[in-house]
């Protein structure tokens, strides 16, 4: 009985299946694996939406959210039908396959196992995750799952980080609502769903540029920074929200290559940030960043009517979250502990002190370095070899690159000012929560990194056309 609790799971991520190959397939860059990764991050965000608006108006434990799943499945089926013929081109053509391509295809799914069984060991030596997951996210699930008509009553200021977005915890409490049990295993499964549709979502991507080797090489890369499955498996929203931020950037860079579709990934792209505000906090600022660098370079490169349709697709598809995000922060959460809009005094004084940024900038300094957990800096050593292979701006990707540099630069930006404004001790502030900072922007980094590079079948040895000998 208990293993049937993961069937809960299973209509969010159809939903997000289906709506992903509903937009990708007819752009010709599908593929099964950056579809089934995109499934997750926006059917589990969609669904989170929508069961936050049925216990906002109705309650958490009312009777039926199921019924809305299904109907969306079916209008979706219903939507793709037309289009079936398309899911034929998502089985790979393994005749133009080269050795190079196997070599790399065999160890990259080697490497994937493997991090799913450390993931599995971590989980059986701290089932129920780490701090934030004990204090934030399973917690406030469980005050979902069991607030009955009660549930809005949780959200007071001395519940820790009350007023943090909902995707997580309302994820849980659904499945746990829906199959009559808190069971234990929902927060790893989801979480573990998270995790590894980040490599997933990296490998896609690359996949649809067309770039076979490199895709897999990214993934194995990510796979094996020690600090990532294990982050996953602490049950934080961390990844989560990685999986979120790095869904928008990919569909945004490759709505500005692929020109013909762009509206198609844009929708995607859009939907994806604003689920990544649903995830934390940290989320929001993304999404603000990402508003912002969309706006500038649709109003650069795009023409007036390309950049309405550019506008009206980044409505449709932030529209849902947005909503939500408002609904939740206006009528339901209590003031950030960080940044309380209703004092800002401090706040303003800190920002405007220049020794503050100083003072940060050397507490930044202090952090320990060994970022990933790598014994030696393989990151540094990674883009020394990039630099190597000769990295590529040519005019097909040079808008993508700015969008990217934007969306990494900017966020990154807005955390080091997090720690300017925090009321808390800056070090410890910066020791308890740097390294997952920077694990939201990591899958991200390292598909702007390797949007860069030429196809490494480039750079391989190619085998000789064998020639017919004939016979003596």
């Amino acid at each position: 009985m208990s293993y049937l609790v993961y069937l809960t799971l299973i209509p969010p991520i159809l939903m997000g299946i289906l709506l992903a190959s509903l937009l990708i397939l007819p752009t010709g860059r599908g593929n099964l694996v950056l579809i089934i990764s995109l499934g997750i991050p926006l059917g589990f965000g969609i669904s989170a939406c929508l069961y936050f608006f049925w216990s906002y108006f109705l309650n958490p434990s009312f009777p039926g959210f199921w019924l809305v799943e299904i109907l969306l499945i079916f209008a979706l089926l219903w939507a793709s039908w037309k289009n079936k013929i398309l899911f034929t081109t998502l089985i790979p053509d393994w005749k133009k396959w080269t050795w190079s391509d196997w070599a790399f295809g065999i160890l990259f799914l080697v490497v994937f196992i493997a991090a799913m069984a450390s993931f599995v060991a971590y989980t059986k030596a701290n089932p129920h995750g780490r701090y934030d997951a004990w204090a934030i996210w399973n917690v406030r699930a469980r005050m979902l799952a069991r607030g009955g008509e009660h549930w809005k009553e949780v959200f007071i200021p001395q519940v820790f980080h009350a007023d943090y977005p909902l995707l997580v915890p309302l994820t849980i409490a659904r499945s746990w609502v829906m199959a009559g049990t808190e069971s234990q295993r929902i927060p790893p499964a989801v979480a573990g769903l998270f995790t590894f549709a980040n490599p997933g979502l990296l490998t896609g991507a690359l996949l649809a540029l067309k770039k076979k080797q490199t895709a897999f090489l990214a993934g194995i890369i990510l796979l094996t920074t020690p600090w990532f499955v294990y982050f996953g498996s602490l049950q934080f929203a961390d990844l989560p929200l990685a999986a979120c931020i790095l869904s928008s950037g990919i569909s945004l860079a490759i709505g500005l290559i692929d020109r013909a579709f762009s509206w198609r990934w844009i929708i995607l792209s859009g939907l994806s940030a604003g689920l990544a505000g649903w995830v934390k906090n940290e989320g929001q600022l993304f999404l603000l960043v990402f508003t912002g660098v969309s706006v500038i370079l649709a109003l650069i490169i795009f023409q007036r009517h390309n950049r309405i349709i550019f506008f009206r697709s980044l409505l449709a598809g932030v529209s849902l979250p947005l909503i939500t995000i408002f609904l939740f922060k206006l009528t339901l959460a209590p003031a950030n502990d960080v940044v309380d809009t209703g004092n800002l005094g401090l706040s303003i004084s800190q920002l405007l002190s220049l020794p503050r940024y100083g003072e940060v900038i050397s507490a930044l300094q202090n952090y320990p370095k060994g970022f990933g957990g790598w014994l030696v800096p393989i990151p540094l050593v990674f883009i020394v070899f990039w630099v190597l292979m000769g990295p590529v701006l040519n005019k097909e990707n040079r808008s993508a690159i700015l969008a990217l540099t934007g969306l990494l630069m900017l966020q990154w930006v807005g955390y080091f000012l997090i720690y300017v404004i925090t009321p808390h001790g800056l070090q410890t502030h910066i020791n308890q929560s740097y390294d997952r900072l920077l694990m939201h922007l990591y899958p991200l980094f390292l598909f702007f990194l390797f949007l860069f590079l030429p196809p490494l079948k480039d750079l391989l040895p190619q085998q000789e056309n064998s020639k017919d000998v004939p016979a003596v």
